[in-house]
């Protein structure tokens, strides 16, 4: 939370990829996130898809993406790759000088197409908490042989979404063969579920072992203070 007024946005001199002028003061008046990205670093390319997926959910606030220094063909062919749309009340602008004139004032949002290139991969699940947290497939697989995997800005990659897929949409009367065609598609498929499934997310830091032992891990999330308050509050004398 800011204690005084908020800072100012920096008056840059940028430029969409069609050369027109662009300024950051368009967007005077409402929250501004702007992320400084490049087609040469990794992180960057895992974080686009990201904030494309949270700018959608979040019309109120302006993304602003801007490119460290790289000429317009990179880009342009990293966005083509990549399988980026741009879209507008949910219908896909033909890329040019108007499209990117409408990206750069805001009145327009990048989205990534459904397939293998997505960055929450061939399914996700939505569930109702108040975080917009959700459980999803994943391209970068390598990650999981990672110890430390939080990665994600907030929502739960999966190892096998394929199998909860199976597991979720089998008990719904689906038959298997119909839930490969769906994970298989290239178009966005909804599929409401009748019988609800409770969704109950565990945090931990540390977790007892089969082996008689106990793995501690980073707090992440910064839950143990809030923890170590409450008992500490719990153990103070009363009078």
């Amino acid at each position: 939370l800011l204690a005084g007024p908020p800072p100012a946005l920096p008056d840059l001199a940028l430029t969409t990829l069609d050369g027109a002028p662009a300024s950051p003061m368009a967007q005077h008046g409402r929250p501004v996130v702007m992320n400084l990205w490049a087609t040469w670093c990794p992180p960057c390319r895992r974080e686009m898809p990201a904030l494309t997926r949270v700018a959608a959910s979040h019309p109120e606030v302006a993304f602003l993406l801007v490119n460290q220094g790289e000429d317009a063909a990179p880009v342009r062919d990293y966005l083509a790759r990549e399988q980026m749309q741009i879209v507008r009340a949910g219908r896909v602008l033909t890329p040019g000088p108007a499209a990117i004139a409408e990206l750069a004032n805001g009145a327009a949002e990048l989205r990534q197409r459904p397939g293998a290139k997505n960055a929450l991969g061939r399914v996700k699940f939505l569930f109702p908490n108040p975080y917009d947290v959700y459980m999803h497939d994943t391209p970068a697989r390598e990650l999981f042989t990672r110890a430390r995997r939080d990665f994600s800005h907030g929502c739960i990659r999966l190892g096998d979404a394929a199998a909860m897929a199976h597991w979720v949409l089998g008990g719904e009367g689906l038959a298997p063969e119909r839930i490969d065609a769906l994970l298989a598609a290239t178009e966005q498929t909804i599929v409401p579920l009748r019988r609800p499934i409770t969704v109950v997310i565990a945090y931990a830091t540390a977790v007892a072992r089969a082996d008689e032992t106990i793995a501690f891990y980073d707090d992440v999330y910064g839950h143990d203070l809030e923890l170590e308050q409450a008992l500490a509050a719990r153990r103070r004398p009363r009078y």
